[in-house]
């Protein structure tokens, strides 16, 4: 059995996740919110504390974000993760 978290839908989130959505689409690449910020939607001081964590991990430095993308998806198939 396959077990599936539902993430949260940007059209029902309270106005602070709506910010923490906004900041995260920001943060995109594709400008989208990623499904593991709208997993975490349901849990905003977790989602806060996510969105400060990975700006200070990747922030402006020596990789692009096209770079930490590759990083992301090669660690989430190790991980056999979709996300």
């Amino acid at each position: 059995m396959k077990l599936r978290i539902d993430t949260i839908s940007e059209d029902v989130v309270p106005p602070a996740v709506r910010d923490l959505f906004a900041e995260a689409r920001l943060l995109s690449p594709r400008d989208v919110v990623p499904p593991v910020v709208r997993l975490m939607g349901w849990h905003p001081d977790a989602l806060a504390g996510f969105l400060r964590l990975r700006a200070m991990l990747f922030g402006d430095g020596a990789l692009t974000a096209r770079q930490h993308e590759l990083i992301y998806t090669y660690a989430s198939s190790l991980n056999h993760c979709r996300f």
